[in-house]
């Protein structure tokens, strides 16, 4: 967890701390990834985000291509 945070420091410890007891990130075995994991250099890791709800428009859409 300490090189999540330091790595990507847009998102923050706690949101780590959330994603890692989810299940929301894994190694390039597909082994879930737990805070207390030790860190090995090298290893690739995947994380799944939540995005928000994206605001309702205003107006109705049109798709154009």
């Amino acid at each position: 967890m300490d090189f999540l945070a330091q790595r990507l420091p847009y998102v923050t410890r706690t949101e780590w701390q959330a994603r890692l007891e989810a299940g929301d990130v894994v190694d390039e075995r597909g082994e879930v990834v737990t805070p207390a994991r030790v860190f090995e250099p090298g290893l690739r890791l995947y994380y799944y985000r939540s995005l928000p709800a994206e605001p309702q428009l205003p107006f109705e859409e049109t798709v154009l291509y």
